[in-house]
């Protein structure tokens, strides 16, 4: 991403600090999207503010967040994210990943808008999942050779509630705890995590065993995982699916098939999708997909399907249009 530096050295303290900096970038969109039965105007703009900076002693540290993020990033808030690194690893806190999806990850998607990002691995603990606004999460991670490990909590106190609902009462949050391993030798990465959530009302532990292996072949990437979980209301999940991207010149072509099974009746969850971009160079690009779905009559609301059609059994959805970075 092309950044502008708005202040090198910003901030020049007295002996025993370095000097921080402050970076600005961001992202913008723009284009059409026909969600099944209707061709609508899409746009967005991002703007992400990063800090970093160093200590005399060599501890690194600092903070990003999003401008969407800027009116919750309060003390004790968990809005935006912050770091701090040295020798004995990284420890991160606020809105970031989940330790099994640090090692996992997501497939390839596609699409100027990410069509309702299907391609995701569905977790069941980090960003996205748990309230972090609310409920910062912890994550630390250390790398030694290939390998990186990872460990990520919350801390079972939420300013509202509980993640999956029960009749818990305001200040109790479902605990919810994660291991991940991601080992990376030339072309090959493969990654394994563990996520396990003790709900705050009454009833089983949540847990998760997700797997992934990806491997590059000259310009094209591919990459399949799977999951199982069990208890509560991921009884007897599963999850499984692969993509590829392939790069020719200026062209980058990515298609993808992902499955969901919730373990309900009728609670299959199927998506496949291809799409292309195209580099016009300076950070803009031209970018297009389509996406199939279907979503079973009993299938839990496990994947980001809102709002890309109108239809919750199953659509035919596409976009197209500019994106930009700075």
């Amino acid at each position: 991403m092309k950044k502008l530096l708005l202040a090198t050295s910003a901030l020049v303290m007295t002996s025993g600090f370095a000097a921080a900096e402050i970076t600005l970038s961001g992202s913008a969109r723009m284009g059409l999207l026909y969600n099944g039965e209707d061709v609508n105007f899409t746009s967005r703009v991002r703007i992400q503010f990063t800090a970093s900076g160093e200590s005399d002693t060599g501890l690194a540290f600092g903070f990003s967040v999003r401008a969407d993020q800027a009116n919750a990033a309060q003390d004790g808030m968990g809005a935006g994210s912050l770091f701090v690194s040295g020798a004995f690893g990284k420890l991160s806190m606020g809105d970031v990943v989940g330790a099994a999806e640090a090692a996992v990850g997501d497939l390839n998607g596609v699409g100027l808008t990410g069509l309702g990002d299907f391609s995701d691995t569905v977790f069941i603990t980090g960003d996205g999942v748990e309230v972090s606004t609310d409920n910062p999460v912890l994550l630390y991670e250390y790398s030694a050779g290939g390998f990186t490990g990872y460990l990520s909590a919350n801390d079972g106190n939420l300013l509202g509630g509980d993640l999956f609902g029960g009749g818990a009462s305001a200040g109790s949050d479902d605990q919810a705890i994660a291991v991940g391993v991601k080992y990376a030798t030339g072309a090959y990465t493969f990654g394994l995590g563990y996520e396990n959530v003790n709900p705050a009302a009454v009833g089983p532990d949540l847990t998760h065993i997700v797997a992934s292996a990806a491997g590059t072949f000259g310009t094209t990437t591919v990459k399949a995982v799977f999951g199982v979980g069990d208890g509560g209301l991921i009884d007897d999940f599963e999850q499984y699916g692969i993509s590829a991207s392939s790069t020719f010149g200026a062209t980058t072509v990515t298609g993808f098939y992902k499955r969901v099974d919730t373990g309900a009746v009728d609670g299959e969850i199927d998506a496949i999708g291809l799409g292309a971009a195209y580099d016009l160079g300076g950070g803009a690009s031209v970018v297009g997909g389509i996406v199939n779905y279907d979503v079973g009559a009993g299938a839990l609301p496990v994947g980001p399907v809102g709002g890309v059609g109108t239809d919750p059994s199953g659509e035919t959805v596409a976009d197209l249009g500019l994106n930009f970075t700075f």
